[in-house]
């Protein structure tokens, strides 16, 4: 089972569906809640409360083929969101921070014990007056936030700010309204569950990743910079664009003009067809290391968009040559 969620919505999809184009069906897909106010990690605690409750009854439900009732103990393999969310879902402090990336600590691998171990951590200094500058201090050096854990730490500052005098008074003030804090405020959601490690089974996501990471700036780069103000480059772009072959891609025809004067307004199917094409029409336009870059990565495309992986270490090894030529 794969769990999807937008900024405001989360549902399931069965990941035991081969056919792409059925799991996205809607009688495929089971809605588990939306709101505009409630952030995700705050909805998540309920749908938690409810797989663990699953694992422990099941669910029963009704098999039509089979024409019986039927125990249904989910199992989630991975967490789909964007990468803003990924980090947020793995109580990341996102791609801006010292530490900028969710899976590792810069070669270092993550593990979710010494995540929640630290988000513990977090809690009990905030249940002492006067550290907030040593949490902000361990977000930064460990790259560790939770925005649901957050907003009680926040809460907890903000009950002795405004009172005048030692530390005793406002350490009365923040045990009292320590004691009105839910039991449940330094749960940390995913991490708490059994088999899933949000480090690990949140994978990357494609489209802001490739299509609109690498992609779109390797192309800003060749139409403002490698072909620049040079008309005939341009002219000549622009045609090998419009006139390349493209039976068999399944793409539509390439507005050559659109794709270079508007570079820096394009979108995902854009960036899918120029990687596509881009060793086709860059040829002796752009220098060796730019355009061997542009065949790496259009290698590389193919691999991360296969639906089915027969050989998942070939699979690996070529992508990393491959990755490893584009960096």
């Amino acid at each position: 089972m794969d769990i999807n969620q937008s900024l405001r919505r989360q549902s399931m999809v069965c990941s035991g569906i081969r056919c792409s184009s059925e799991v996205h069906r809607e009688y495929n897909i089971h809605f588990l809640c939306t709101s505009n106010l409630a952030p995700p990690l705050e909805m998540l605690d309920g749908i938690v409360d409810q797989l663990e409750e699953s694992w422990k009854q099941g669910i029963w439900a009704w098999d039509c083929v089979h024409e019986e009732y039927v125990l249904v103990i989910p199992s989630i393999l991975a967490l789909l969101r964007d990468n803003p969310m990924q980090s947020e879902m793995a109580c990341h402090i996102g791609s801006m921070g010292k530490y900028f990336c969710r899976i590792c600590k810069i070669g270092e691998p993550r593990h979710k014990n010494e995540t929640i171990a630290e988000l513990k951590s977090m809690f009990t200094h905030a249940s002492t007056a006067g550290n907030q500058t040593q949490i902000k201090q361990r977000k930064t050096s460990t790259g560790i936030k939770d925005t649901f854990l957050d907003s009680f730490l926040n809460h907890l500052a903000e009950s002795y700010c405004k009172i005048q005098g030692g530390n005793k008074a406002k350490q009365e003030a923040l045990d009292r309204v320590k004691e009105t804090l839910p039991e449940n405020c330094n749960k940390i959601d995913f991490n708490n569950i059994s088999g899933i490690d949000p480090h690990t089974d949140t994978p990357v996501e494609i489209l802001h990743t490739v299509l609109l990471g690498f992609v779109k700036y390797l192309w800003r780069n060749v139409v403002s910079v490698r072909i620049g103000k040079d008309k005939l480059k341009c002219e000549l772009l622009e045609t090998h664009l419009s006139s390349v072959d493209i039976s068999g891609l399944g793409l539509s025809h390439l507005a050559g003009h659109t794709l270079i004067q508007y570079a820096g307004s394009l979108v995902g199917r854009d960036f899918h067809a120029i990687a596509q094409v881009a060793p086709f029409i860059l040829h002796d336009l752009v220098p060796t290391e730019c355009y061997d870059t542009w065949v790496a990565l259009s290698n590389l495309i193919p691999l991360i968009w296969q639906l089915e992986i027969e050989d998942s270490m070939e699979h690996l090894v070529c992508s990393t040559i491959l990755f490893s030529l584009i960096c």
